[in-house]
């Protein structure tokens, strides 16, 4: 073979080498790459959040219930007091009775609401960590590189601006192409298919 074929084929073979490097270095993983999932919709589709959701609700109907007919005792003992004399021993006895029962029943609608915030509270936790492990389970059973949550679209016109910035701030990805979406295949796995 003459010097000149054989430093052709030579140049020709780092060429190629090169350009398979480089080529590989660019070329995206069919399999791999980011997808996104509208963690909402999972929220909404997930069949054990809304039977949890609907516990809470009867187990806190109950409790407020039982707030509300405090309330309107009270609101007849007051009734009662209106027509007492108002220099009687007893009225003024009935009076301090009726002001504590005021402050109680205050104090235990505030316990209640936040009891209930934190129950709901909880309950997002859960079930956003159930949604990441589903995410997490499709992008390892598909070969992702990673899964992240879409970001939520914003008004319009946001009433409240500075609430709307921080919003955008916190948000830290801008779009995202609705062939990656893969909400559909985490709700499956969330409600115990796929």
């Amino acid at each position: 073979m003459s010097e000149n074929k054989r430093s052709l084929l030579i140049i020709g073979a780092l060429l190629c080498g090169t350009g398979f490097l480089m080529a590989d270095r660019n070329a995206q993983d069919p399999n791999g790459g980011v997808r996104y999932v509208d963690v909402d919709k999972c929220f909404d589709a997930y069949g054990q959040i809304a039977s949890q959701v609907e516990l809470l609700n009867i187990e806190f109907k109950g409790k407020y219930e039982a707030m509300q007919a405090r309330e309107a005792a009270l609101g007849q003992a007051e009734g009662e007091l209106a027509i007492m004399d108002p220099s009687s021993v007893e009225f003024v006895e009935k009076r301090f009775s009726l002001e504590t029962e005021q402050l109680t029943i205050e104090r235990d609608r505030k316990f209640l609401n936040e009891l209930l915030a934190r129950r709901r509270m909880e309950l997002m936790y859960n079930s956003y960590v159930a949604v990441q492990r589903a995410a997490s389970e499709l992008a390892a059973r598909e070969g992702f590189g990673a899964v992240i949550v879409v970001p939520r679209e914003l008004p319009p016109q946001p009433i409240d601006l500075v609430g709307a910035i921080d919003s955008l701030k916190s948000n830290s990805v801008l779009w995202t192409n609705p062939n990656y979406d893969v909400t559909e295949q985490v709700i499956e796995i969330l409600n115990g298919g796929g």
